[in-house]
C-alpha cells in the first residue's frame, strides 16, 4: 500500500454522455467540493463525451479514452506513477476487478452505486436509493466495508439545502398551478412533448417550467405560461416555487424531495424502480408508468385527480420533505473527517426519526433538563409526539441526534428565522453527557453544515456552560441574551482533519 501524504489527494472516477445523463458526474461534484472545502487536493477522471457536456471546476483532470476495459484502464492509471488516498468510483462499468488492481496505487476506495448488482472491493459505499434495505451490499463488499445507504446521504448540491430552509418570497399570489417537468438527460424529447401536451390537454390553469439539455426543444410552442429552461444551473430555484413535479426517477428526484416537492413518477431507465417503489411506499410520489408505455391519457387523469385533491398534495409535500433533507454530503464527510471532543471520542449526528421519540422525552424530562429553556414546563408525551411530527416533515427546521462513540446523548436542531434570513440553533445534551466536550464537538458538525448561514442562539444569562461553548464555537453576544455568528467564508471546514480517512 502507499505511504501516507501531507496533502490528502481524492480521485473521482466517472461518466457522462447524453445516453447515461449528467447525475454521476453531478454528485460526484458534489462531494468533491466538500473534501475540497476540508483541504483535499481533488482530481476527476472522465470520459471523452464529458468534457464537452460539463465543466469540471478542478484543473486536474484527466480525459479517458471511451470503452476502455477494465483492465486495460487499471493498467493505463498504473501506468502514471499517480498515488492516490482516496479513490472515488461512480460508474456501472467497473467492478471488483478494477478495484483490485486499483488498490496498488490508492489507499481507499470508495464507490458510489445503487444497481446493487455486481460485487466490489472498497472501503466505503453509497447507495441513495430510497428505501433501499441496509443490508442488501452484505454479500457484495468486503465485511468491513463501511456503509452509507439511503436518503439521508444524498450528495445533493448545496443550493438544495439553502432554498429549503430559505425559500424566495411568495406573498404574491400566483392564481395558477405551477408544475415543473423535469425528465433527466436520458429522456427522449417525444416523452417531454407528450407530457407538456397532456398538461396543457388537462385544462388545468398552469404555469410550466420544462428542463431540458443544451440541444433539446419542444413542438409545443413557447408561451408565457410554458417556459424552455436549458441546462439549469440553479435547479433549486425552479422546484421552491412549484406546486408538483412530473419527473424521472432518479437522482433529481431526491432533489424534489429535498424542496418537499411532490411528484408524479415516470422510468426513463431501468435502473430507477427501486427509487420509484420507495417514493411511493414514502407517500412522496405516484407512478405513472414507464417512458414507452406512459400516455397522454394518463397523465391527464392522475394530473387532474390530484389537483383537485389538495389534501393529498400537502401530504406528499410532508412527505417528500421527510424522504431527504439534503445533507448527505456532509454526512459523509464527517465520518471521512470525525469530529472529536477533547476525550479523542468521536462526536457525529444522526438524522432524528420517529424512533428516537422516547429518548428524546426521557431527556426533555431529566432533573433541570429545561432550567434554561424559554419554557421551563416539560411537554407531555402527546405534545411530544405531536411537535416531533411536526419537525421531522418540515422543510424548516431540522433534528439531529449527537452521538458519542455510537451512543445518542443529546439532541441538537436548527430552526429557520425566514424574515430575518438566519438559523436559530439549540441543543440539548442529557445529564449523563455533560462537560465532556461533547456539546462543543456537536456544534462545530452542525457549523459546518450551516455555516454558510448566520447562526443564533438565544441563551439564559445564567446558562455559563452554554454561553462559554458558543463563545468558543465563533458566537458574538449581540444582545442580553442573542449570540450570533456570522456565515463562514467559502472554502472554510472546521472539524479536526489530523487523521487519515
Amino acid at each position: 500500500m502507499p505511504q501516507a501524504f501531507r496533502s490528502r489527494c481524492a480521485l473521482f472516477r466517472c461518466d457522462a454522455s447524453p445516453v447515461i445523463g449528467l447525475g454521476h458526474i453531478y454528485r460526484c461534484l458534489t462531494l468533491a467540493e466538500k473534501l475540497h472545502d476540508a483541504g483535499w487536493r481533488v482530481q476527476f477522471a472522465i470520459n471523452e463525451a464529458a468534457v464537452d457536456l460539463i465543466k469540471i471546476p478542478y484543473s486536474d483532470l484527466l480525459v479517458i479514452t471511451n470503452d476502455l476495459s477494465e483492465a486495460d484502464e487499471a493498467k493505463y492509471f498504473s501506468s502514471l506513477g499517480i498515488c492516490v488516498d482516496l479513490l472515488i468510483i461512480d460508474h456501472y462499468q467497473r467492478s471488483e476487478s478494477f478495484e483490485r488492481c486499483a488498490k496498488q496505487w490508492v489507499n481507499q476506495i470508495f464507490v458510489i452505486d445503487d444497481l446493487c448488482d455486481r460485487k466490489h472491493l472498497c472501503d466505503f459505499l453509497l447507495d441513495q436509493t430510497v428505501g433501499r434495505d441496509n443490508n442488501a451490499y452484505k454479500h457484495l463488499v468486503p465485511p468491513d466495508c463501511v456503509s452509507f445507504i439511503g436518503p439521508d446521504f444524498a450528495l445533493l448540491r448545496t443550493q438544495f439545502i439553502k432554498a429549503r430552509f430559505f425559500p424566495p418570497d411568495s406573498s404574491v399570489e400566483n392564481k395558477s398551478f405551477h408544475i415543473v417537468v423535469s425528465l433527466g438527460g436520458t429522456a427522449s424529447r417525444q416523452l417531454t412533448d407528450r407530457v407538456v401536451k397532456a398538461i396543457v390537454s388537462s385544462n388545468i390553469v398552469t404555469t410550466i417550467d420544462v428542463v431540458a439539455g443544451a440541444s433539446e426543444g419542444l413542438s409545443t410552442p413557447e408561451t408565457s405560461d410554458i417556459k424552455l429552461h436549458r441546462n439549469v444551473s440553479d435547479m433549486a430555484s425552479l422546484l421552491v416555487n412549484a406546486d408538483l413535479a412530473i419527473g424521472a426517477a432518479g437522482g433529481t428526484a431526491l432533489e424534489r424531495c429535498c424542496m418537499g416537492l411532490p411528484s408524479l413518477l415516470i422510468a426513463t431507465a431501468p435502473n430507477q424502480s427501486s427509487n420509484i417503489t420507495g417514493l411511493v411506499n414514502a407517500g412522496a410520489g405516484i407512478y405513472l408508468g414507464a417512458e414507452a408505455t406512459i400516455s397522454e391519457e394518463t397523465i391527464v387523469k392522475v394530473l387532474s385527480a390530484i389537483v383537485q385533491d389538495k389534501k393529498k398534495l400537502r401530504h406528499m409535500a410532508r412527505s417528500s420533505a421527510a424522504v431527504c433533507d439534503g445533507l448527505g454530503a456532509w454526512r459523509i464527510l464527517e465520518k471521512l473527517c470525525p469530529s472529536k471532543n477533547f476525550h479523542d471520542e468521536a462526536v457525529s449526528l444522526l438524522r432524528a426519526t420517529v424512533h428516537h421519540c422516547d429518548v428524546m422525552f426521557q431527556w426533555q424530562n431529566e432533573l433541570n433538563a429545561r432550567r434554561f429553556s424559554r419554557n421551563e414546563k416539560a411537554p407531555s408525551y402527546e405534545e411530544h409526539i405531536d411537535w416531533l411530527n411536526k419537525v421531522l416533515s418540515s422543510t424548516a427546521s431540522d433534528l439531529s441526534i449527537i452521538m458519542l462513540n455510537g451512543e445518542p446523548c443529546g439532541v441538537i436542531r436548527v430552526d429557520a428565522d425566514v424574515m430575518q434570513g438566519r438559523l436559530e440553533v439549540s441543543i440539548l445534551l442529557s445529564s449523563h453527557y455533560r462537560s465532556k466536550g461533547v456539546g462543543k464537538a456537536a456544534l462545530m458538525v452542525l457549523i459546518n453544515r450551516f455555516g454558510w448561514a448566520r447562526l443564533y442562539a438565544e441563551i439564559h444569562p445564567d446558562n455559563k456552560a452554554s454561553i462559554s461553548v458558543f463563545k468558543q464555537c465563533g458566537f458574538i453576544q449581540t444582545s442580553e441574551n442573542e449570540y450570533t455568528r456570522q456565515p463562514a467564508r467559502v472554502g472554510c471546514y472546521s472539524q479536526r482533519l489530523d487523521s487519515h480517512p
